[in-house]
């Protein structure tokens, strides 16, 4: 906040952080309505800080908590001044201070473990006192360069132990001119754990400038709820970016449209007619039929019953975008398709994995609009890559519009065509074609759809690997439940406890979405009490999210027994006070929950009833992640299996 030489409220002395929190004379009345006396009435004080030091010593926590919240208020009264020439009466600043208060006091008496160590400890240098154990105390700094005219003040809530818990919305130091805070996010390191870090040290929300735009970073259930419940129909629209333009058919794909008609029609569509219960189920021969393939595979690299080693990321790659295109465009592939070049089986895979690393790339127009012309990376790629995904999907469009399936045996393209057969329906709905539209969101759903399932079912088999007692465990649950005689089918899994605790337990630790997609806030809002302005940019880290100590005991441990016990009352939907959401939440969340968790649940009941599992070498598997938006895992996996039931089953296949 840059200050002028005088005061913007009483115009009579110049601005200071003690002048403008606390001696300015328009803070007379709230110093009358909350019956407070200034406590160093009488004593001149170099800096806002030390007269904070001085009332700390002088005060009562209670008290000194409360002067904490009504300084925050004041500071929040002085900049809506500034900005907007809007005061708050002194009356409002009081009654604001004590709800806070109360609030958070009350959320303290209910939750004493609501700790955790988030962040960086209160030095006792700064004079800090710790409160009674269980307790919370509300501190407050402020600074002021006077060589710059600059001054800002903070408030940090710390548990008994000096851990922070919270603190006021802050921007982050080391923004570059232009790019903002880019740069910091880039490199080797995955984006989610780089924003971890961030929030170990500066609290649950934070503000970051990606180039011109301000967004803010959310890492708490509590703020994560305000922003996907109370707000999620503000926070409910996606910014223009290079990816939707270029690659997802100029923002076709529902997933980066903006919020209006067009997004909540073609989203319903996707949802009832590929991803409702219902349909899950009528569609449940494909993923059984592609299930089934996938197993007899398996045992014939093992003829011998001997042990073999495979590339279980491929053989599951292969699966999963088999059942998709099939589910969606109705195409039948084999593996033996995906290795020739020129294949079309070939082309889309190859596309679309291209597609989801250019997801991840940084466009330097997305930060900065008015530099959009220069392709400093990756729009180049990106139209290249549009190119093949719009060739092989144009191709199977045509063969649509040619050939009318019958009921039985239609895909989803033939359902969506069925939708757009009115031209005016599809002009009421957006300025897109209908063959765009079909084209695009055929290509969304094999995006996400393919890739999603493919990064979860490849962590679940790294992570049993590495844990066996958890392999054995689950496979014992399958001979008891289902057992050695008859091959488990998706009616099954409802009374596989362990096996869906382990599901859980992965996505826990490996959520297909790290971070939620940019949110951009059509309207003002408040979000954890904090006015964020139209425009602003929202991220929700949901893997740090999933690393809470307060709601997590061995946060970073892989433990699917705690969906047993500790957490067993925790779902997808409704999760552990928005402290476990894998699929997002609100309107924007994955609306391909359903069909996905009956693919992982089914694949991984299959394989490891079907086989015994092993690393090769008996060497744990390497489970560094890779840079892109679903966090996949860096190195191929490779598995040592071998057949554990009678072959007869296996030939039934």
């Amino acid at each position: 906040m840059v200050l002028e030489d005088l005061c913007p409220i009483c115009a009579r002395r110049k601005e200071t952080s003690l002048h403008a929190l606390w001696h300015c004379s328009s803070l007379k009345e709230v110093r009358t309505v909350a019956k407070i006396d200034d406590p160093g009435s009488g004593l001149n004080f170099a800096s806002f800080f030390d007269f904070v030091l001085f009332c700390q010593r002088k005060m009562e926590v209670d008290v000194f908590e409360f002067f904490c919240v009504v300084w925050w208020r004041i500071w929040y009264r002085r900049n809506n001044f500034f900005h907007s020439n809007i005061m708050l009466l002194g009356t409002d600043i009081i009654s604001w201070a004590e709800a806070f208060a109360a609030d958070f006091q009350g959320a303290c008496s209910r939750d004493a473990h609501l700790g955790g160590n988030l962040g960086g400890k209160a030095g006792v240098s700064l004079g800090w006192k710790a409160p009674s154990q269980g307790f919370y105390k509300i501190n407050t700094n402020a600074a002021l360069n006077e060589e710059l005219k600059i001054s800002g003040v903070g408030v940090v809530i710390r548990d008994w132990k000096g851990n922070v818990m919270a603190s006021l919305s802050q921007q982050i130091d080391g923004a570059w001119p232009l790019l903002g805070h880019l740069p910091l996010l880039g490199g080797k390191i995955p984006v989610c754990k780089i924003l971890g870090a961030m929030a170990d040290k500066y609290g649950p929300i934070f503000s970051l400038k990606l180039g011109k735009y301000p967004t803010l970073m959310v890492s708490s259930w509590e703020i994560a709820k305000d922003c996907l419940v109370i707000n999620d129909k503000i926070l409910a629209t996606r910014p223009r970016i290079a990816f939707g333009k270029y690659v997802g058919y100029d923002n076709a794909i529902f997933a980066l449209a903006p919020y209006g008609h067009y997004w909540r029609n073609i989203r319903k569509i996707a949802i009832t007619e590929m991803m409702s219960t219902h349909r899950v189920e009528t569609l449940k021969h494909v993923r059984s039929s592609a299930i089934d393939t996938f197993i007899r595979d398996l045992n014939m690299v093992c003829q011998d019953q001997a042990p073999k080693v495979v590339i279980m990321s491929e053989l599951m790659e292969h699966l999963t975008f088999s059942m998709n295109l099939k589910l969606i465009a109705g195409k039948q592939f084999s593996g033996r398709d995906y290795a020739e070049e020129n294949s079309d089986a070939c082309r889309i895979k190859r596309a679309i994995k291209e597609a989801v690393y250019l997801s991840g790339v940084f466009v330097v127009g997305d930060a900065i609009p008015w530099l959009d012309w220069m392709d400093f990376q990756g729009v180049g790629s990106m139209k290249r890559t549009f190119k093949e995904i719009d060739s092989v999907l144009g191709s199977w469009l045509e063969q649509h519009l040619l050939t009318k399936a019958k009921d039985s045996e239609r895909d989803f393209m033939d359902v969506l065509l069925s939708k757009l057969s009115n031209d005016d329906d599809v002009a009421s709905m957006s300025s897109h074609t209908r063959d765009t539209i079909v084209k695009a969101t055929a290509f969304i759903l094999i995006f996400t759809g393919a890739e999603s399932t493919l990064v979860a079912m490849t962590w679940v088999v790294s992570l049993l690997l590495n844990h066996p007692k958890a392999l054995r465990a689950a496979q014992e649950e399958l001979d008891k439940q289902v057992g050695r005689e008859k091959w488990v089918q998706e009616s099954d899994i409802k009374n596989l406890k362990y096996l869906q605790a382990i599901v859980k337990e992965t996505l826990r630790l490996n959520p297909p979405g790290p971070v939620t997609g940019l949110r951009e806030a059509m309207e003002d809002c408040q979000i954890a009490g904090y006015n964020i302005p139209k425009g602003t940019r929202l991220i929700v880290n949901i893997w740090k999210l999933h690393r809470d100590p307060r709601l997590w005991e061995d946060p970073c441990k892989f433990q699917p027994e705690r969906f047993l016990t500790t957490h067993a009352n925790v779902d997808y939907v409704n999760g552990l006070h928005f402290g476990y959401m894998p699929f997002s939440f609100g309107r924007r969340s994955c609306p391909g929950m359903a069909l996905g968790l009956q693919v992982v649940h089914l694949v991984l009941a299959r394989l490891i009833q079907g086989f015994d599992l092993s690393t090769v070498g008996g060497m744990e598997v390497d489970m560094q992640e890779g840079l892109g938006i679903d966090l996949p895992k860096l190195k191929p996996l490779e598995v040592v299996i071998q057949p554990r039931l009678a072959s007869h089953l296996y030939q039934s296949l």
